[in-house]
């Protein structure tokens, strides 16, 4: 029986509010005869509309067979094809496929909630079962959605509310572990394919946050293109869908139930236009990758970093306040209570003001610190004491042996 961890204080009353068919008609006209009788080009006509009538009949029935059939990787050959129908042949797909695939993965998806402090939730996005180990089951989410808060707790698809702790998380990637004291929780099935365009797929997540764990369908619109997320450039699969804030950290699944990937972005404008359905998902191979490294060392080693821990935002608070430095600063240079106010290299500056949120914030810290090499030297402005002081620290690579940091 799975130990239900209901935290009434947690879960308050002041949550957040919040196929078709392309027909194509080709119109086929036939030479009049010119010297011969109405009769006989009246029985040429019907012989002419009966063979077309044959033709449409064989035809409909090859497609038919063929909109049966998934074409679930990229070989459209006419031989590919062929296997696929006679291995098909008689057989039936079950109506509703969609709903049946969506039945099969909902119980893997959770509605991830944070907050900084007990009472008000200020975040809600969607996860994955990752998988199971002794008492715990770990879930794959986005950073974004649960990085600099205080409490983490998920709800399952079948609404048991369950205390979460982040394990690890990843910035740059935007993908983070989240851990909870139940081994009973479903676990996705992942892919080793890669996505191919033009193939359907199904997302599910909990939209704006109130709603409950929904589905969204759509295609595979392009298997990889490099965007920006939050200042870091990122490779994502490109999907054509409905999803909102809520989706982000939720799983999209191909057409036999697999896990391709998780919701990460949407384009919602672009040059002062509104546009709809642009959608993309992080790579299952990537967090797969990525997940492994935060289990192992509590970050990705070999990324370039300054070695501060900082510490996590007091309320709504967006400052960056020095927790500790694990790295080889001079004693006395960078102290715990210091808050970064900027940051310069040779080529960029980033102030961080009261304006941002402390997931800005952070992302534009870690958008300088990535452009960075190992040995570049930055300058870091802090306040101390109403003072202001600029500190010169060295970026260098995490490692297995780094202690968990944030920059």
């Amino acid at each position: 029986m799975a130990t239900e961890n209901k935290h009434e204080d947690f879960f308050t009353e002041n949550e957040p509010n919040p196929s078709e068919t392309a027909e194509v008609l080709t119109e086929v006209a036939s030479p009049s005869p010119k010297k011969k009788s109405l009769k006989k080009a009246k029985s040429t006509y019907l012989a002419f509309v009966l063979a077309l009538c044959l033709f449409c009949s064989v035809l409909g029935g090859a497609v038919g067979v063929l909109i049966g059939v998934k074409i679930s990787d990229a070989s459209l050959s006419f031989e590919g094809i062929a296997r696929r129908l006679s291995a098909n042949s008689g057989v039936s797909l079950p109506s509703g496929r969609i709903a049946d695939v969506a039945a099969a993965v909902q119980n893997t998806i959770v509605t991830v909630y944070a907050q900084y402090e007990q009472g008000t939730i200020a975040s809600v996005s969607s996860g994955v079962v990752m998988y199971r180990e002794g008492k715990h089951s770990y879930i794959v989410t986005c950073a974004h959605g649960v990085v600099g808060y205080r409490h983490i707790a998920i709800r399952t698809y079948e609404g048991q509310d369950i205390s979460a702790e982040l394990v690890a998380s990843d910035t740059k990637s935007d993908i983070a572990l989240l851990s909870v004291e139940n081994n009973t929780l479903p676990v996705a099935n992942p892919t080793t394919t890669k996505p191919v365009m033009g193939e359907s797929v199904l997302a599910l997540g909990n939209p704006v946050g109130n709603i409950g764990i929904c589905a969204s369908f759509g295609i595979v619109s392009r298997e990889q293109v490099t965007m920006e997320v939050g200042g870091t450039p990122q490779e994502l699969i490109k999907v054509d869908m409905a999803v909102n804030p809520g989706n982000s950290g939720g799983g999209v699944f191909n057409m036999e139930g697999e896990l391709i990937g998780i919701v990460s972005a949407k384009i919602s404008e672009a040059d002062g236009t509104k546009v709809e359905g642009v959608a993309f998902a992080i790579p299952f191979s990537v967090v797969y990758d990525i997940t492994g490294k935060l289990r192992e060392n509590g970050h990705v080693v070999g990324r370039p970093c300054l070695g501060i821990d900082l510490s996590l935002p007091v309320a709504s608070s967006s400052r960056l306040i020095v927790s500790d430095s694990f790295a080889d600063h001079k004693e006395g240079e960078l102290m715990a209570g210091d808050m970064i106010i900027n940051i310069k290299t040779e080529s960029t500056s980033k102030d961080f003001t009261s304006e941002l949120t402390y997931a800005q914030a952070l992302a534009k810290l870690h958008q300088v610190i990535s452009g960075c090499e190992e040995g570049d030297v930055v300058m870091l402005t802090v306040e101390r004491d109403g003072a202001v002081k600029r500190i010169k620290l060295v970026v260098h690579l995490t490692d297995a042996n780094t202690p968990k940091i944030d920059v």
